[in-house]
């Protein structure tokens, strides 16, 4: 894309939306999942896990990674999102106490959580 096409492009979205910031947040309300869709409880747990994703459309093949501080991934699980609140319940009483990192990837997006577990 040339450079005046891109800059018609923007004023065009900038004169829809009004400002720079609703041009963003309107991009951002397109998305599957923002970082407030996510969320993990207990936490800290002792082993009992409940991840609860907010979806905002259908994703046949969505990923939750269990990650240690390192970055490895040490249990991963594949979900079907349907629209709204998806609730998975999984436990995590192999994994010794530690921090870990919650992953999930759902379509182009990946949000992360971090999760505190103690035995």
């Amino acid at each position: 894309v040339d450079l005046s096409t891109f800059l018609a492009c923007f004023l065009f979205l900038v004169a829809t939306f009004g400002t720079l910031n609703n041009v963003l947040a309107s991009v951002e309300d397109k998305k599957i999942l923002n970082n407030n869709d996510v969320n993990v409880f207990p936490n800290p747990t002792t082993g009992a896990l409940n991840i609860v994703i907010n979806s905002k459309a259908v994703s046949n093949t969505s990923f939750i990674n269990i990650l240690d501080i390192t970055g490895n991934i040490v249990k991963t699980k594949t979900v079907n999102l349907e629209i709204g609140n998806n609730i998975i319940q999984d436990d995590a009483n192999e994994l010794s106490s530690g921090i870990y990192f919650i992953q999930v990837k759902c379509n182009e997006v990946m949000i992360t959580k971090k999760l505190i577990i103690i035995k």
